[in-house]
């Protein structure tokens, strides 16, 4: 890696960026930093970005590099402002690399919306669906709107929608 994109990478993100970039081959540390000094988009995502294009390069044998080239190109990105471009890149990236984890979202979200909850009312999965444990979040002004809500979730429990919670 040149030394003015290192030093260009030292100022923009932190220092593990450039620790994680320097994982990968040399051929394709070029086009990863022209890419991350371009676009400028924080640390997070950029540490994101990168840890899965290196799943994915494994996963399908193929040059990160090329990777994010062919994501980006999808994206449109000099509409997007570069936190949203560093968003949309990681989310294409790891859809990419676990569609069906997509797939199983897309299902919960038409289960929950089965359900007829009231607005007030998020019912939310464990992280990655790892377990058995839901969260129900529950937004509300006074006591009033509480019982309100309380009352509608548990009319809610008597559809049968509700049996589908363990297929997830």
């Amino acid at each position: 890696m040149p030394p003015q994109a290192e030093v260009i990478l030292k100022n923009s993100y932190a220092p593990a960026v450039l620790q994680r970039l320097k994982t990968f081959p040399n051929l394709e540390q070029k086009g990863l930093t022209s890419w991350l000094i371009q676009n400028p988009v924080g640390t997070n995502y950029a540490l994101q970005i990168l840890e899965i294009l290196k799943d994915l390069a494994k996963k399908e044998a193929r040059e990160s590099s090329v990777l994010l080239t062919e994501t980006v190109a999808k994206i449109e990105p000099g509409k997007l402002h570069p936190k949203k471009l560093g968003r949309k890149v990681r989310d294409e990236l790891a859809e990419k690399l676990h569609p069906v984890s997509r797939e199983h979202e897309e299902r919960f979200e038409a289960f929950v919306t089965s359900l007829n909850l009231p607005k007030e009312v998020k019912l939310i999965p464990p992280q990655n669906f790892e377990g058995n444990r839901y969260d129900l979040q529950i937004s509300f002004e006074n006591k009033e709107e509480l019982g309100s809500t309380l009352k509608n979730i548990k009319l809610s429990l008597k559809k049968s929608a509700w049996k589908k919670l363990s297929e997830f």
